[in-house]
């Protein structure tokens, strides 16, 4: 399922890329660097119809649909994104919402295998603490990390100073302060 996915990824990237001539300096390397790693691959103009048949059946899978949906999402506007047509972050965050990154980072197999290995190790740290504990937490996103993280500290709450959940984004840190800062009295929110 991964290599068939993979096959018809670079496919379309390069059928989607085959007309694009001018770009924003600022993806002029990204573009060089992706011609060179599609220069061979084959496609024909029947690549979408490729791509929707097997996306219909890839969203029917858990492990794997939400990264579909994002790359469908963004592979359909990549050339307006180079050209700078619509800003990536249009792309990515229709509407100011990050419904369409979310699912890349929980509710899927991997994120959550690791969210709940980071969370352990937090709890362990805090458990195991005589004094209260500050917390940084780099590039909170939408809180994937963040959510099994809290959930395993509510009975510790007392031994947190702070929890400050950073991000490079406001967005991020707007999302991130309606969605738990009723529940986590030690959150604080900071662009990092």
């Amino acid at each position: 399922k991964v290599k068939e996915l993979e096959r018809l990824l670079v496919s379309l990237l390069a059928y989607q890329l085959k007309g694009v001539d001018q770009v924003l300096p600022f993806y002029a390397r990204w573009l060089e660097d992706a011609r060179m790693y599609i220069k061979d691959v084959p496609f024909d103009e029947t690549i979408w119809n490729e791509w929707n048949k097997q996306k219909a059946i890839w969203l029917l899978d858990n492990d794997i649909k939400a990264h579909v949906r994002l790359v469908d999402t963004v592979m359909l506007a990549l050339p307006k994104i180079l050209s700078g047509k619509v800003g990536a972050t249009e792309v990515l965050f229709p509407e100011a919402s990050l419904l369409l990154v979310e699912g890349l980072y929980k509710n899927n197999p991997i994120a959550d295998y690791f969210n709940d290995v980071v969370a352990q190790t937090v709890l362990h740290y805090v458990k195991n603490s005589s004094t209260p504990i500050r917390i940084l937490e780099i590039g909170a996103g939408t809180g994937g990390t963040s959510e099994k993280v809290f959930a395993l500290l509510q009975p510790y709450a007392n031994r947190i100073q702070e929890y400050c959940y950073s991000d490079i984004s406001k967005a991020f840190l707007f999302y991130g302060e309606n969605r738990y800062k009723a529940s986590c009295p030690y959150l604080t929110f900071k662009r990092f």
